[in-house]
């Protein structure tokens, strides 16, 4: 793309949709936990005019770029979760060496 002679726009997407209920579905699955016991729907945050079906075309993208994705919809929600968690794991230890361990707690 930034070796491209003429700059130019290119949507770089898989061609799939899911639903967050599908991404709730294999995220918490991986964690084996049960997402309803976690996450609360709450109506009043719908969008009203919301459209059914929100896909990407990366079509420009595969054909003069010769781009292609590499890492499917389940991957993608695992990496993401691993990375989190790592994330986490480190942010809570130097939460831990900054704060006094009961400030840590209450926050």
């Amino acid at each position: 793309m930034l070796q491209q002679s003429k700059p130019d726009d290119y949507v770089i997407a898989t061609g799939e949709t899911h639903s967050v209920r599908e991404f709730l579905d294999e995220a918490f699955g991986y964690a084996k936990l049960d997402w309803k016991k976690y996450v609360e729907v709450d109506k009043r945050y719908f969008r009203p005019t919301e459209v059914d079906c929100l896909v990407g075309d990366s079509t420009k993208a595969r054909h003069i770029l010769g781009w292609k994705p590499k890492v499917n919809f389940r991957s993608l929600v695992h990496k993401w979760l691993i990375l989190t968690w790592n994330w986490f794991a480190v942010s809570s230890k130097v939460l831990r060496a900054l704060l006094p361990e009961n400030e840590f707690l209450e926050r």
